[in-house]
Protein backbone atom coordinates (compact mmCIF):
# COMPACT_ATOMS: atom_id res chain seq x y z
CA UNK A 1 0.00 0.00 0.00
CA UNK A 2 2.43 2.53 0.74
CA UNK A 3 4.07 2.26 -3.23
CA UNK A 4 0.23 3.59 -4.08
CA UNK A 5 0.34 6.29 -1.88
CA UNK A 6 3.65 7.78 -2.78
CA UNK A 7 2.56 7.79 -6.22
CA UNK A 8 1.37 11.07 -7.81
CA UNK A 9 -2.42 11.95 -7.42
CA UNK A 10 -3.11 11.97 -10.72
CA UNK A 11 -1.13 8.01 -10.95
CA UNK A 12 -2.96 6.79 -8.29
CA UNK A 13 -5.70 3.79 -8.53
CA UNK A 14 -9.40 4.73 -9.09
CA UNK A 15 -10.19 2.32 -6.80
CA UNK A 16 -7.73 3.81 -4.05
CA UNK A 17 -10.67 5.85 -2.33
CA UNK A 18 -13.10 2.90 -2.54
CA UNK A 19 -11.18 0.58 -0.52
CA UNK A 20 -9.85 3.38 1.79
CA UNK A 21 -13.47 3.99 2.70
CA UNK A 22 -14.32 0.10 2.84
CA UNK A 23 -11.26 -0.29 5.49
CA UNK A 24 -12.88 2.61 7.67
CA UNK A 25 -15.93 0.96 7.60
CA UNK A 26 -14.95 -2.18 8.70
CA UNK A 27 -12.42 -1.15 11.43
CA UNK A 28 -14.48 -1.10 14.13
CA UNK A 29 -15.11 -4.50 14.39
CA UNK A 30 -12.46 -5.91 12.11
CA UNK A 31 -8.78 -5.54 14.06
CA UNK A 32 -6.66 -6.30 10.76
CA UNK A 33 -8.77 -3.86 9.17
CA UNK A 34 -7.83 -0.93 11.95
CA UNK A 35 -4.39 -2.08 12.22
CA UNK A 36 -3.74 -1.28 8.41
CA UNK A 37 -5.50 2.07 8.88
CA UNK A 38 -3.27 3.11 11.85
CA UNK A 39 0.01 1.98 10.04
CA UNK A 40 -0.77 3.87 7.22
CA UNK A 41 -2.42 6.47 9.10
CA UNK A 42 -0.48 9.77 7.68
CA UNK A 43 0.18 8.80 4.09
CA UNK A 44 -3.72 8.40 3.39
CA UNK A 45 -4.18 11.62 5.29
CA UNK A 46 -2.01 13.12 2.92
CA UNK A 47 -2.79 10.89 -0.19
CA UNK A 48 -6.91 11.45 0.50
CA UNK A 49 -7.37 14.68 2.31
CA UNK A 50 -11.03 14.12 1.54
CA UNK A 51 -11.44 11.32 4.04
CA UNK A 52 -9.30 12.36 6.71
CA UNK A 53 -12.08 12.83 9.24
CA UNK A 54 -13.34 9.47 8.61
CA UNK A 55 -9.55 8.28 9.20
CA UNK A 56 -8.94 10.16 12.28
CA UNK A 57 -12.10 8.88 13.92
CA UNK A 58 -11.72 5.33 12.45
CA UNK A 59 -7.13 5.05 14.32
CA UNK A 60 -9.37 5.81 17.47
Amino acid sequence: MQDVLITQAANRPQWLAQVVERLVHVAPTNPAAKQVLVATHENLVQALPELATALNEAVQ
